[in-house]
């Protein structure tokens, strides 16, 4: 037999048996897609006749009814064995607002045994109703988890009557009983368990009864106000040279759909983000200038936080519609700010010629004197780039040179979450300003003649993330 047909039988072999194997292997084994199940809360990967295991059961739990509960953040696999078939569940257990993770999960806890008794108390009369009775309830539980409950109480009711069984500290693989007693009207009616709570450090891990569900709750009761954040207070502006304020927000009043929360939100200890409000009944949006608003959060638990902003009210006029000219032609609405601010960018280094002069009254006539004719000195640069950006929806702050030779004016503009520094006006030494971080500029400014020196505690540290190089 020739050496290639020899070749042939052997790889046709081999690929049957591989093939052969790999069916054999999908058949009883499948990787099922990745689940999600918040901190305390469950999923089901339920399947009849089906036994389950977690890799760590610290993290989820499941239980022999294939109910997956999140203890911790992070990630486990549970397996889902049904005769020759295997199932993988890649679970990640996410947290839920500012939620702890639990040691025990009702899941661990098992009820073996409830048990109700009755005591006559006293002889029917006439009337109906008229014998009374006392019941005691006695139930055992036991913690099948590898951690102690530091407590576990299972709450019912006994006919009308409310039911409170108090086991106190369970330990890990340990039983214990507790009892209740109380008056009933008749006997004979057992007790119906409604809630099992087990208790971890802050939380409460909850299974109840009726809807067949676990949940995570706190506790104690909250009362710690929502923190709002954002351009609020005295970060809500920024000082400009002449010690006037310049608010972050500034709002055209041709802007109907402002986006009052793109910049200011509102974080609880529990709920984490929670929705904001806010009141502009102090503001005249017919006339230009600075106002004051006020962001309200309010939380679950009804705690109320409140903070107030300065923001700059605008009606356009003829700087405004020279700039929208502009941005007409260079930027599109859907682009990131990040994006337009490039392209802002762009457009001042390829149509602003530096003279060395400009009217430094008023940045306003002096963007718009950039414009139109196409030139001037470093304050050009950065009236033409605030008028620009803001007209974009970009806020931005006025930098000045605190030492050095000769006074200069540049931009930080707010993209990404952050401020960046954003200085259009040209250099004989080189570089892009676009966006460029404190430490960028610094060493910059290091470098060449101490160019960008300024006050540093005045205003805002920049982002740390690096979006563009000065060469």
């Amino acid at each position: 037999m020739g050496t290639d047909k020899m070749r042939k039988i052997r790889d046709g072999i081999f690929l049957t048996v591989l093939l052969l194997s790999l069916a054999f292997w999908g058949a009883g084994n499948v990787q099922a897609a990745a689940k999600q199940v918040k901190l305390g809360q469950s999923i089901s990967v339920a399947q009849k006749g089906a036994a389950y295991t977690s890799s760590d059961k610290t993290i989820a739990y499941v239980s022999s009814q294939g109910r997956v509960t999140g203890k911790k953040t992070g990630q486990a696999t549970i397996t889902v064995k049904k005769g020759k078939k295997t199932t993988k569940y890649t679970v990640e257990v996410k947290a839920d607002g500012a939620k702890k993770g639990i040691a025990v999960c009702p899941d661990e806890i098992r009820v073996t045994k409830t048990k109700t008794n009755y005591t006559k108390t006293g002889e029917g009369g006439a009337a109906e109703g008229a014998e009374k009775y006392t019941f005691r309830v006695t139930a055992r539980v036991k913690n099948t988890g590898s951690s102690a409950a530091k407590r576990i109480r299972l709450t019912g009711k006994v006919g009308d009557q409310d039911v409170v069984l108090d086991f106190g500290k369970v330990k890990a693989k340990a039983s214990k009983e507790a009892t209740a007693a109380g008056g009933a009207k008749t006997s004979g009616r057992e007790f119906t368990p409604g809630r099992l709570e087990v208790y971890s450090g802050q939380m409460i891990s909850v299974y109840d009864y009726a809807s067949d569900s676990l949940s995570l709750q706190y506790g104690t009761a909250d009362k710690t106000k929502p923190v709002i954040s954002g351009f609020i207070g005295k970060d809500s502006y920024n000082k400009d040279s002449r010690n006037k304020k310049v608010p972050c927000q500034v709002v055209y009043s041709d802007d109907k759909d402002y986006d009052w929360f793109k910049y200011v939100e509102a974080t609880d200890d529990r709920d984490g983000k929670v929705e904001l409000t806010v009141d502009t009944s102090k503001v005249n949006f017919r006339k230009t200038g600075n106002y004051t608003v006020t962001y309200i959060a309010r939380d679950k638990a009804g705690n109320e936080a409140k903070a107030k902003a300065t923001i700059g009210v605008k009606v356009p006029g003829s700087l405004e519609r020279e700039a929208d000219d502009v941005l007409h032609d260079i930027i599109k609405p859907s682009w990131s700010d990040t994006k337009k601010a490039k392209a802002i960018y762009n457009y001042i280094r390829g149509n602003i010629f530096y003279s060395g002069s400009s009217n430094k009254s008023s940045w306003e006539s002096e963007a718009k004197r950039g414009l139109i004719n196409g030139y001037g000195d470093c304050f050009t640069y950065y009236a033409v780039a605030r008028a620009l950006l803001t007209r974009a929806g970009i806020p931005n702050i006025e930098v000045t040179r605190a030492k050095g030779y000769g006074r200069h004016w540049w931009n930080m503009a707010y993209v990404q979450g952050g401020f960046y520094h954003f200085d259009a006006c040209p250099r004989r030494r080189g570089g892009r300003f676009c966006l460029v971080t404190d430490s960028q500029l610094k060493a910059y400014s290091r470098s060449y003649g101490n160019s960008h020196i300024w006050d540093y505690d005045k205003k805002p540290k920049s982002a740390k993330k690096k979006i563009s190089s000065i060469f």
